[in-house]
């Protein structure tokens, strides 16, 4: 298991940055991370989706970079800098590529933006790929590609911002990619030459990326997350939101135990007036890549992200979709030259798409 120790980590949220970097262990053995913490952000500053990203105030946005930067312990290399899954629009495709063409990349580029793209869009997106296998068959060449989509304004608004504080960028990519790439290390027996879901639960969406052997076949982004429950939870309960955020974290929603489940019954319905409208949009979103992919029964699902973390969740999801379900915290697994603080390894799940940038 190899990670990249000389570059920082930066994970845009649109409920929090997320500041990330390892160090390699005493002589070599083993990591300890470096930095590991969050600035909150308000409300409406980060949002839009793949046609409207957007930052409402930069200047805000601005001093919000430079009190988490002023707070990193060692600035290395450079930043990678992870950005909102609903900014970025992934397509798998099969296209026919000469050699030339294949070694073009220029052209390439130009090819899959006449391609994903109406004409409109071809020059206000930034296209980013990646060729994942190349077959031949009657001498034509076929490659199976993964192409990136985002809009050039917000990488031009970031790119000023990052030059403005003095921050040397090394890539924009997208938040989660990189968590099946964590899975694939930590847990291969689960995941080469298998399908998987990774089901990112954030504080504004739900990203569900279905990876087929390695490559990723699906995916939907759900604007159902952590910040629906809570205000589902103030409601029920009759208290503030930020009330409500604290209580979500000890309170046993999803039963476990037969004591447990004799407990809830007098909470009945309590499920689905908080998760129902979750519960239904997986529901949709899996019956729907069950259709056309004609299987019966959906791969193993690994849960990451802050508000994947409710008590007997996976259980619960295990019964309900009838395949495994995990709640993958990649702290746990990491080799580490010495043990973590509680605190620290608890913010696993909301830290695995920072951890997943770094996997070399």
């Amino acid at each position: 298991m190899s990670f990249f120790t000389q570059f920082n980590v930066l994970d845009i949220g649109t409920h929090s940055l997320k500041f990330f970097s390892l160090d390699s262990g005493k002589y070599n053995q083993g990591y300890k991370i470096r930095d590991c913490f969050s600035e909150n952000v308000s409300s409406g500053l980060i949002g839009g989706g793949f046609t409207n990203p957007k930052i409402s105030d930069l200047y805000k946005f601005q001093n919000l970079l430079e009190q988490g930067f002023s707070k990193v312990s060692r600035f290395r290399e450079g930043f990678f800098i992870a950005i909102p899954d609903r900014w970025v629009k992934f397509q798998m495709l099969e296209t026919e590529l000469s050699d030339e063409e294949i070694a073009s990349s220029e052209y390439l580029l130009w090819k899959l933006k006449k391609k994903l793209m109406p004409a409109p869009l071809q020059f206000d997106c930034v296209v980013d790929y990646q060729i994942f296998s190349i077959t031949e068959s009657n001498g034509k060449k076929t490659a199976k590609i993964m192409a990136g989509l985002i809009h050039k304004d917000i990488i031009e608004v970031l790119s000023t911002v990052f030059c403005r504080l003095r921050v040397e960028v090394i890539s924009f990519d997208s938040s989660t990619m990189g968590i099946y790439n964590l899975i694939e290390e930590m847990h291969p027996d689960m995941s080469i030459d298998r399908n998987l879901i990774v089901c990112h639960i954030g504080h504004e969406t739900t990203n569900i990326k279905i990876y087929v052997k390695g490559l990723l076949d699906y995916e939907r982004v759900i604007e159902v997350g952590g910040e629906y429950f809570g205000k589902k939870i103030s409601e029920l309960e009759n208290i503030s939101y930020s009330e409500a955020l604290k209580i979500k974290e000890t309170t046993k929603y999803f039963p476990v135990t037969g004591r447990e489940i004799l407990s809830a019954v007098m909470r009945k319905g309590i499920i689905e007036k908080i998760f129902g409208n979750w519960l239904r949009e997986l529901q949709v979103t899996f019956k729907f890549y069950q259709d056309r992919t004609r299987i019966s029964k959906l791969p193993q699902i690994f849960l990451s992200g802050g508000s994947s973390q409710f008590y007997g969740l996976p259980e619960f999801l295990s019964e309900y979709f009838e395949t495994p379900c995990t709640l993958f915290n990649p702290f746990r697994g990491l080799p580490l030259d010495k043990n973590l603080s509680e605190d620290i390894l608890q913010m696993g799940p909301m830290f695995a798409p920072s951890l997943g940038i770094l996997v070399t």
